[in-house]
């Protein structure tokens, strides 16, 4: 679940952890967040904290992948940056599946 009342030091902290313990050292990070309090951290952490570019996708505005649908305004942050994500690694046409917090059946 989200936290809203950490700091930007308390995620940075919990990121770099992660990060370190499977030697991972990201050259740059998309924030695709349904949660508009949290982008603020997201890039602060990203720019301060691990010193690399932030892009941050907005939902309505999908500037990250052409979406070929009849409202891309309500195409889910998530599932816009798991699709270029996974554009990125395997060749098209593909089926990518998300299982989040919020999945219901």
């Amino acid at each position: 679940a989200s936290r809203p009342f950490r700091t930007f030091d308390e995620y940075g902290a919990v990121l770099s952890q992660i990060l370190k313990q499977h030697d991972f050292e990201p050259e740059r990070m998309i924030v695709g967040s349904v949660v508009p309090t949290l982008e603020e951290y997201w890039i602060q952490v990203g720019e301060t904290l691990l010193g690399i570019e932030v892009r941050v996708i907005h939902p309505g505005k999908p500037d990250l992948l052409p979406l070929h649908i009849d409202h891309p305004e309500e195409a889910g942050v998530d599932r816009i940056v798991d699709t270029w994500a996974a554009l990125q690694k395997f060749p098209a046409p593909l089926l990518v599946i998300d299982f989040g917090t919020a999945t219901t059946f």
